[in-house]
């Protein structure tokens, strides 16, 4: 914790130590960001794929919800994503910004759900493989940024 120096202690005992630093760096006060660093860009980049996949389905596509069953068509794409960009404008305008993030976190699980059932398991494997490259990269990167005293960025 910073405290302030009274006019008969040093600078040194008033400021963070290097340790705490490092803490601070890792457990941020302000939010998880080490974890947001790592999840939210493959999470989002999935679900440009998954939006992508789900286009280009041409069969009906079984879809299990917990035991309810949903039958995916193309013919219900365009329905769908006239609805996904009614719902952006519509939070977008409303400027709440738990509103925002709940809708945020449901279109994505919602481009997941349909991309998943609608991906090939080799595709689904080959990208494992490629994620854990990037996560290593920046591990790595994270890691050398702590080490210079800042993150570099990417």
């Amino acid at each position: 914790m910073v405290r302030n120096a009274s006019s008969d202690q040093k600078w040194s005992s008033a400021l963070p130590s290097s340790s705490e630093m490092a803490t601070r760096r890792i457990f941020p006060a302000d939010g998880p960001q080490l974890l947001d660093r790592f999840l939210a860009p493959p999470m989002l980049l999935g679900a440009l794929y998954f939006q992508w996949r789900i286009a280009n389905t041409i069969m009906p596509l079984g879809i299990d919800v917990t035991g309810y069953w949903f039958v995916y068509r193309q013919t219900m794409y365009w329905q769908c994503a006239f609805a996904e960009f009614v719902v952006c404008v519509g939070v977008g305008m409303a400027k709440h910004e738990i509103l925002r993030r709940a809708v945020a976190l449901a279109l994505t699980g919602v481009l997941w759900l349909v991309g998943w059932k609608a991906t090939p398991q080799s595709v689904k494997r080959e990208a494992w493989e490629q994620l854990k490259w990037v996560w290593t990269y920046m591990a790595f990167d994270e890691a050398l940024g702590m080490v210079r005293g800042g993150r570099r960025r990417w």
